[in-house]
């Protein structure tokens, strides 16, 4: 709206504040004028007699209605006297400039009558030659019928006099067309390159909406300047009226495709105000058609409520392109000089500020929006620069992605064949455990052998399927023994240690207890084993004098229960597992015992059982609970124990094999307490 308006006001500096003016030195204008809308009396031409209405020479007479008689006495200095003195008629229907009562120049065919007149908008310079000094009447036979009277801006009904030296004169004209010429054709190409820019990606893109909206608004801007400078040389009337015509519907393109163009990059889809904008534009377009200079005004407002709409569009864009809105600055920078530009060349126009460069030998505001295009076309074009970027990362992530895939089946694939021999692997391994897990229950005794002088209870619990626990009995008539042992780890290697441990003590049972451990210790070393070591305990009853033969090779202490002051003694015989490096002769001790004392024999499974912060439950504290729990009958003394590690532990399965053997001294009567 501010390029349109600083447009229609730039011609302004061609006319001036008087309807007559002089540059010149020695040929003097008074500071008003003479107006008569009718033929003066005979003489007044001439300069006899005054029959006009006087008027100042800044003010345009109301009473012209598109045809009358402007006359003014300019005093002539003898240094002009037959000298060609330079004068140029702006207007913009016919004159006939008359000096001293004689015509010197025609512009076209003036008449009373709008249809006989012919208009002529020549304003070349023309000469004038006065014949004496003094005082001389310059008059213009004036009038205007095809543009309806009056505009509302800019040049006062189309006239305006000036006297100024003649070849300057035409020096300037010429060089103000050679200008105007030059700022028509380089700011048209411009915008037509622009235009066809745009449009062409466009054209190869047609999602790109951006693209078609800035290409019709540059090729508007194109347009309207080209009618515009057009207007200026045009010496006929009706072409002028068609160019001035044609301009007003290009700048109402250029709003309403700005609009667009703006639209397309702050909302997926244009609202319904645009609709009325598009009905206005129409209805103003038909208008400046039919009445041109009478539709310019609303034309212009239309352009401000547009600019309006544009900011509003900006501002508020909730859904639009985030990669368009994010480069908005662009259109912000490109648009400053516009919107410097444009204000002062309107502001100068209209004598606020001083004109530093006129309209004609510099049009401002139209390079300011050829700057704006370029804005325009360097946005979109960052714009689908940085679409194609993303569209070149998408790709590549796709391609990644799809070697990712690849790689994922083939690992897939080989992860299938490799579960698939694990679980063939698994499946031998758990048919060896099973093996060997049958095999191991199978040397555990199935029951408890009978006596009439102990009662005996065992708990056995392995952490894996194979356990590392073993305990054994052995029977003869005068002599029970019991085992405990702990071979060193897990699973099928452990199970193997114990199933030579079991062979050697069936050919050892009728040895003491200390022999029969150092016999399976040298047997375990001829097996060459290699750290793999037994702990064992063997514990002799004898049936017949109450009493208990120990020997232990690494094993946890024996507790034993005493029933007549209920305390625990501890039976430790330190000594290295069976089986190791260092040969070792084994010791064994003898514990009377009396009816009702409990004998507790254990691996180290209960004791080192460890808690969530790896503390273990401890020999003392098992030491404690059999002093607590040994009344009670070796059932219930075992599983007070468990209880104990699993409150200590928790509910889950132990980290090391449990095993426990409670022996209990029969009273005479047989009965425990």
């Amino acid at each position: 709206m501010l390029v349109a308006l600083a447009a229609s006001l730039g011609w302004t500096p061609e006319t001036s504040a008087q309807l007559f003016r002089s540059t010149i030195s020695g040929l003097g204008v008074p500071d008003h004028y003479e107006f008569s809308a009718a033929d003066p009396g005979p003489g007044s031409a001439s300069g006899d007699a005054a029959s006009g209405r006087r008027i100042d020479a800044d003010l345009f007479p109301a009473e012209f209605e598109g045809y009358g008689w402007f006359w003014v006495d300019v005093e002539v200095d003898a240094a002009l006297v037959g000298r060609p003195v330079g004068v140029r008629v702006i207007q913009e229907g016919a004159a006939e400039v008359y000096l001293n009562g004689r015509r010197v120049h025609s512009f076209g065919t003036v008449s009373q009558i709008p249809a006989d007149e012919v208009a002529d908008r020549t304003r070349d310079p023309r000469p004038l030659v006065f014949d004496a000094s003094g005082s001389h009447r310059v008059a213009v036979r004036y009038s205007s019928w095809l543009l309806d009277g009056p505009r509302w801006v800019g040049e006062r009904a189309g006239l305006g006099v000036l006297f100024a030296e003649l070849r300057p004169m035409a020096e300037e004209r010429l060089r103000l067309v050679k200008l105007l010429t030059f700022h028509q054709m380089f700011l048209s190409g411009l915008f037509l390159a622009f235009a066809l820019v745009n449009l062409m990606l466009f054209l190869f893109r047609p999602v790109a909406g951006p693209n078609l909206f800035c290409g019709l608004a540059a090729a508007s801007s194109g347009a309207a300047v080209f009618l515009n400078f057009a207007s200026y040389v045009q010496p006929d009337p009706h072409a002028y009226l068609v160019y001035f015509t044609l301009f007003q519907v290009a700048f109402i393109a250029l709003a309403l495709a700005s609009l667009r163009f703006v639209y397309s990059c702050t909302a997926r889809r244009p609202p319904k105000v645009f609709v009325v904008f598009v009905a206005v534009a129409a209805v103003l377009a038909l208008w400046a058609l039919w009445q041109p200079h009478r539709s310019e005004p609303f034309g212009l407002l239309f352009m401000l409520l547009a600019n309006v709409e544009i900011v509003r569009a900006v501002i508020r864009s909730p859904s639009g392109d985030e990669a368009l809105v994010d480069d908005t600055w662009i259109l912000g920078l490109g648009a400053l000089p516009l919107l410097v530009l444009s204000p002062y060349q309107l502001l100068a126009a209209l004598g606020l500020l001083p004109q530093l460069v006129d309209f004609l030998t510099f049009p401002s505001p139209y390079y300011g929006l050829a700057v704006l295009m370029f804005a325009m076309t360097v946005f979109i074009g960052r714009n689908y620069g940085k679409t194609q970027r993303q569209l070149e990362r998408e790709l590549e992530t796709v391609r990644k992605l799809s070697a990712e895939k690849l790689e994922q089946e083939r690992l897939a694939r080989e992860k299938e064949v490799e579960r698939a021999r694990l679980e063939a692997e698994n499946a031998r391994r758990a048919e060896e455990l099973e093996e060997a897990r049958r095999l191991q229950t199978s040397m555990l005794p199935s029951t408890v052998p009978p006596t009439d002088f102990y009662a005996i209870e065992v708990h056995a619990e392995t952490a894996t399927e194979v356990g590392g626990d073993y305990y054994d009995f052995l029977s003869t008539p005068d002599h029970l023994t019991v085992i405990v042992g702990d071979a060193s780890g897990h699973g099928a290697q452990a199970g193997s240690l114990v199933a030579a441990t079991k062979g050697m003590l069936l050919a050892a049972r009728d040895s003491s207890p200390a022999a029969c451990l150092d016999r399976l210790s040298r047997g375990l070393r001829r097996m060459g084993l290699r750290r793999r070591h037994m702990a064992l305990a063997a514990a002799r009853f004898d049936l017949e004098e109450s009493a208990m033969t120990l020997a232990a090779a690494a094993m946890p202490p024996v507790l034993v229960y005493r029933a007549a002051d209920r305390s625990v003694s501890t039976v430790i015989i330190p000594s290295l597992p069976l089986g190791s490096f260092k040969e070792e002769s084994y010791e064994q001790t003898t514990v009377p015992l009396h009816p009702g004392d409990r004998v507790v024999m254990m691996s180290d499974g209960l004791p080192e059982r460890v808690d969530a912060e790896l503390q273990p439950l401890s020999y003392e504290r098992v030491e404690a609970l059999v002093a607590e729990h040994g009344h009670l009958e070796p059932r219930d003394l075992i599983e007070s124990l468990l209880d104990a590690g699993r409150r200590h532990a928790g509910s889950g399965p132990p980290d090391d094999d449990v095993t426990l053997v409670v022996i209990a001294v029969r009273p005479p009567d047989g009965e425990l307490e």
